[in-house]
């Protein structure tokens, strides 16, 4: 009897207080917000619908964008791998028509289904949080401003995105680690998984590690790459980017060829910086996506800021030796074709949730004597991280802050494992250590030569990866990190532009005209290997007598033969290109590899070729030679050679 009074009473309450019934998530499918190549099958999308304040759901709902790569197997194992993005604020979601056809993915998508979401606040999410901040909270370190012109840059752009997003009835005490964590525990129960592993990246570890305390029903395994614990300190960042550039120094002492090439590399590092900060280089780009002024001012703190976004990937710090000898000597394509390469689409981080979670989470909790006394330890870095001032920027965005218990370590069973990379200058080996200590069934392993989320360029790290999902329970094998290659540095390159100035041209939505002209060019001179040969063979097979003084006959055959260099320079310079971009794509932006000198010969064999035809031409138009459709095309192929000669003189090959 009292038991069904009890049940009586609470339909009676849950009736009356409606808000107070718990809501079952529902996922429902949608078309994807993104086009797929057309041989992509196997992607499900939809939207996860949450409420914004789970006290009071009335108020507002939000809908979550997600996406499914469907596994091929015909029997996946029951568990997917969801991925949480970096940031915070990258999207996950937008990504998927690349995912859906990498190497990398398609690993773990042989046994499982993956699954991307786009957290509260990013992507194809709700809320928007201001489009426009994302470009105004990046590009102001471009234009050269002095720390202060740039925080009241800055400053302005934050209130003026606060009011909108208030005045949207936005409550910002909901979008934080948290608050996602919920969400993707709702996300689990509305497609009807019992189980599944999640896979974390820089913020996405962080996402993962609350996840484990906030709601760890259903959390099978999680790998996370480039740890990120609550527990970490937040005032430590010229520390951890010391360390990762005085690991850069020791290892090219310690390298017999680099500290050959490179003897004082240290101090000449910091006297690049002193030098761009006292004389800085304006650059013009094309790119006015990424560089809205359609230029960039690299003075010594975008430059200082430059080389700690290098050393998220291992390949950059290869080449840093060489970078600081080239940008010392004054070499303004090395800066472009970097600027080029290193800059991110600004669209890529919604800096709104980006603020909302760190401001609350990180950067507010600490203090602004912990941040000076961090950076006065290392003088040299003086020049790094002085523009911006996060804490102000956080006090003019909202006033909510994580209580210390946020900060305790995460205590989990659950089976992890940890990977880091010892270069990475943001989220460094030992914060992986710490998270490690509070997790019992954790392995960690440091990839030497890896930056920031190092985990897809090992061969041995996706077999880790692989290996733990299937057994997490088991103990892992990772003898194969004896394998690891030791670091290396890049001390030799063939110096010259041409080829981060192809791919760029070759990069764009449309082709410029250069390379519209030099193909129509090349077009030019392969009909002449074909049709010159076709129509002598034709007419020798309709039995007719080919008759030609030996003047034109070699004028031919040399026209010909230039296009024939051309065409297998053409060949040979795209084949070194796209060779370089699989080893390591940043030697494209100090040249060609080592080794390649060879190919810079060739245009003049070319130039020396099409001199010639069109000397030929000139003699075949006053002597008669063949007819006049064959004179002009004669004189068409001529000059198609001098053009591509000029075409490669533009590009920088010679």
């Amino acid at each position: 009897m009292v038991s069904k009074m009890r049940i009586a009473l609470a339909i009676v309450v849950l009736g009356l207080f409606p808000a107070l019934a718990p809501a079952t998530p529902v996922f429902e499918p949608a078309e994807c917000p993104f086009e797929l190549p057309e041989e992509t099958t196997g992607v499900t999308c939809g939207y996860l619908t949450v409420p914004e304040n789970r006290a009071r759901p009335e108020i507002r709902t939000l809908r979550l964008a997600v996406a499914i790569l469907e596994s091929y197997s015909e029997s996946p194992k029951p568990d997917p791998f969801v991925f949480l993005s970096g940031g915070p604020g990258g999207a996950a979601v937008q990504g998927v028509p690349v995912r859906a056809n990498s190497a990398f993915w398609n690993r773990y998508r042989e046994e499982r289904d993956l699954v991307f979401f786009d957290q509260r606040g990013t992507g194809f999410s709700d809320p928007a949080f201001c489009r426009e901040l994302d470009v105004t909270l990046t590009t102001p370190t471009f234009d050269g401003l002095t720390p202060s012109e740039q925080r009241r840059e800055e400053l302005a752009a934050i209130e003026a995105c606060r009011a909108t997003v208030l005045e949207e009835g936005i409550d910002f005490a909901h979008y934080n680690s948290a608050t996602s964590a919920q969400d993707l525990a709702d996300l689990r129960v509305a497609l009807g998984i019992d189980e599944w592993n999640l896979l974390g990246v820089s913020y996405g570890t962080r996402l993962a590690l609350v996840a484990l305390r906030e709601a760890p029903e259903g959390i099978r395994s999680v790998v996370i790459d480039s740890v990120y614990p609550p527990n970490a300190s937040e005032s430590r960042l010229h520390e951890n980017f010391d360390g990762s550039l005085q690991l850069v120094f020791d290892r090219c002492a310690a390298d017999s060829s680099c500290a050959a090439e490179f003897p004082n590399l240290e101090a000449d590092f910091y006297a690049m910086l002193d030098a761009l900060e006292a004389e800085p280089v304006e650059l013009t780009m094309a790119d006015t996506r990424r560089f809205p002024d359609g230029r960039i001012v690299v003075d010594g703190t975008l430059m200082a800021i430059g080389v700690f976004q290098g050393l998220y990937d291992g390949d950059f710090v290869e080449l840093l030796p060489l970078l600081v000898r080239e940008v010392g000597a004054g070499n303004k394509d090395v800066l472009q074709a970097l600027a080029n390469g290193l800059v991110r689409d600004p669209h890529e981080v919604r800096q709104g949730l980006r603020f909302a979670v760190q401001c609350f989470e990180g950067v507010g909790r600490t203090t602004r004597e912990a941040l000076e006394i961090d950076r006065a330890a290392f003088p040299k870095l003086h020049l790094w991280n002085e523009a911006r001032d996060d804490l102000s920027l956080c006090d003019a965005w909202h006033p909510l802050r994580a209580g210390a218990e946020f900060a305790l370590p995460v205590q989990s069973d659950v089976p992890a494992l940890l990977i880091a990379g010892d270069y990475d200058p943001i989220t460094p080996p030992s914060d992986a250590r710490l998270a490690l200590a509070s997790l019992p069934n954790g392995t960690l392993v440091v990839v030497p030569g890896g930056g920031h989320a190092p985990s897809p360029s090992r061969e041995c790290t996706r077999k880790l990866i692989r290996e733990f999902l299937n057994a997490p329970d088991q103990k892992l094998d990772t003898s194969c990190t004896a394998t690891f290659p030791s670091p290396t540095f890049i001390t030799q390159v063939n110096m010259t532009p041409a080829g981060s100035r192809l791919l760029e041209q070759l990069g764009g939505d449309r082709l410029p005209t250069s390379v519209l002209v030099a193909a129509i060019s090349v077009g030019l001179m392969v009909s002449a290997i074909v049709a010159w040969p076709s129509a002598w063979a034709w007419a020798r097979i309709r039995g007719r007598a080919v008759v030609h003084a030996s003047a034109p006959r070699r004028a031919r055959w040399l026209a010909a033969l230039v296009g024939l260099v051309s065409l297998a320079y053409l060949g040979a310079l795209v084949s070194i290109v796209f060779g370089t971009l699989s080893d390591n794509a940043y030697i494209l932006a100090f040249g060609l590899p080592a080794g390649s000198e060879w190919i810079a010969v060739i245009p003049w064999l070319v130039l020396a070729g099409a001199l010639a035809s069109s000397a030929c031409a000139a003699i075949a138009w006053r002597s008669g030679w063949w007819g006049f459709t064959a004179r002009l095309h004669y004189t068409l192929v001529a000059l198609a050679g001098l053009v591509f000669f000029g075409w490669l003189l533009s590009i920088g090959l010679l």
